[in-house]
């Protein structure tokens, strides 16, 4: 049996398709970019795929370059567990000087498995983006404290 306000809710939601004209490419704003060296998006993964990473806001501590690595930063970063931890990242071209990176908020996928590297032992991953030219670790626009979760 329908609700009254069931059968309302049904019949504002068929008007508002009704008024709904077709998207157009044209219509397109003129800041959106179509690159021609794009790499295509990976494989979907399920919301439940996603839900196993666990994202959390991390504070750079310190920072310094990697002896005998021409990519690699070592970072010590808290992320609200009372010590730190060591990540290296390899984002040494857009920060040639890693004293700058001291005091940012990043975000560090926290569960990620420790991985032994030739430098030392990894402990989470710091989420950057862009090519060697146009390279930046992720930051935040306001004012999270280390161990927030990130969604």
């Amino acid at each position: 049996k329908i609700q009254k306000g069931e059968k309302e809710t049904t019949e504002v939601q068929k008007g508002a398709k009704k008024d709904r004209e077709p998207f157009k490419q044209e219509e397109l704003p003129s800041q959106i970019e179509k690159r021609d060296d794009f790499t295509p998006i990976s494989q979907e993964i399920t919301m439940d795929d996603f839900s196993k990473i666990d994202m959390r806001v991390a504070v750079i501590r310190e920072a310094s370059l990697v002896e005998g690595a021409k990519k690699l930063i070592r970072m010590m970063v808290d992320v609200g567990e009372g010590h730190l931890r060591q990540v290296f990242a390899g984002v040494r071209s857009a920060y040639p000087n890693p004293q700058e990176l001291v005091g940012k908020k990043v975000i560090i996928v926290a569960n990620l498995k420790p991985r032994q590297m030739k430098f030392g032992l990894s402990e989470g991953m710091i989420l950057s983006g862009g090519d060697s030219e146009h390279l930046g670790l992720t930051t935040f626009d306001g004012n999270p404290l280390p161990g927030d979760k990130v969604s």
